[in-house]
């Protein structure tokens, strides 16, 4: 996947988050369906439910489970420090192979 489509895709599943915070969709007894939220059942909702961020309460109507939504996210921020932190190290690896072969 492309860097540009994960940032679409990210940025269509904060959306989502954001209605379901503006409508106060945050537990099983304030849940709203996807029309009374104006969110359509796309990728974002589908893949946020799957994750359990998006859960469906006994009625059918979804809610944002907040402390899902935070860990998810803190889980996402680390794996891209961690994944930066690997290219700099092996940036730093390959220019230092590169200045030691050249003496």
């Amino acid at each position: 996947m492309t860097s540009a489509a994960i940032a679409i895709i990210l940025k269509k599943e904060r959306d989502v988050v954001e209605h379901f915070q503006q409508a106060r969709a945050l537990s099983p007894e304030s849940a709203k369906t996807l029309g009374e939220l104006n969110v359509d059942d796309g990728f974002a909702v589908r893949r946020l439910r799957e994750l359990a961020v998006v859960r469906e309460n006994s009625n059918g109507a979804l809610y944002l489970d907040q402390l899902s939504w935070t860990a998810l996210r803190e889980n996402r921020r680390k794996r891209t420090l961690i994944l930066i932190a690997i290219v700099l190290m092996a940036s730093a690896a390959a220019l230092s192979l590169t200045f030691f072969n050249a003496k």
